[in-house]
């Protein structure tokens, strides 16, 4: 009986380590006052990759740069001299003109230069974690170091629930919600960030928050483009955090 709760200390503590070793990686010391984050910085911060293509669409919509027409269909809006301000609404322009739909987009975007280029430039200004395995390991040393010792007090139930926790300590970065991901400066603009806009309401809280029913409706569709190779299963994949 004493080796179970020696063992049973030897997990807590562990797990308390990691999680503190874990909240020092996402403790960022940097200027606040000159983060300066724009509107797509906020929406991937909230809600990744996905939120921010929604955001930029609202963006050029609201420039009437594009319009939103029924379930989803995207074409070229009244006002055709808009330059884009970012690479992204470069590209959702470029696409708009070919022909696409926001359900298209959301899905062929996903592993695009502009949304790489955008992650990166977050991770670079401390707002947004960009941890490797060795970062995970580091942090998850603790629990190493407890199932090793587990083999040697050996009782089989907290044997289990260690490797459990170690593997949960190891999932990989892309696959944690990002509330996880920000760091605690990216944390910081999310709480700060205010505005009434439509691109910030749906930074914020997602497609849900458009103000404008008809234009809303449109947003949301989930109905599937029946040209697009990937459109089996695809969603709208917005609504909150």
């Amino acid at each position: 009986m004493t080796e179970f709760w020696l063992h049973l200390g030897v997990v807590v503590i562990a797990t308390i380590a990691t999680l503190v070793l874990r909240a020092r990686l996402r403790s960022v010391d940097v200027p606040l006052a000159g983060l300066s984050p724009t509107v797509e910085d906020v929406a991937f911060l909230q809600a990744g990759w996905q939120r921010m293509v929604e955001t930029s669409i609202v963006t050029l919509s609201e420039r009437k740069a594009i319009r939103i027409g029924r379930e989803g269909v995207l074409s070229l809006g009244s006002r055709r001299n808009v330059k884009p301000r970012t690479e992204l609404e470069r590209v959702i322009l470029g696409r708009v003109e070919a022909g696409t739909t926001i359900n298209r987009l959301k899905v062929t975007l996903q592993h695009h230069d502009a949304i790489k280029q955008a992650e990166m430039s977050l991770a670079q200004r401390g707002l947004l974690l960009r941890l490797t395995p060795i970062h995970l390991l580091k942090a998850a040393s603790p629990l190493i170091v407890a199932a090793a010792l587990g083999v040697v007090l050996f009782d089989p139930l907290l044997l289990v629930v260690t490797f459990v926790v170690l593997i949960a300590a190891l999932v990989p970065q892309r696959w944690m919600p990002y509330e996880i991901k920000r760091t605690t400066a990216g944390r910081y603009v999310i709480k700060t960030t205010e505005g009434t806009d439509a691109a910030t309401l749906v930074a914020l809280g997602g497609l849900a928050n458009y103000p404008g029913p008809v234009a809303a409706k449109a947003l949301r569709s989930k109905v599937i483009d029946k040209d697009s190779p990937w459109s089996s299963g695809i969603g709208c994949g917005s609504g909150g955090v």
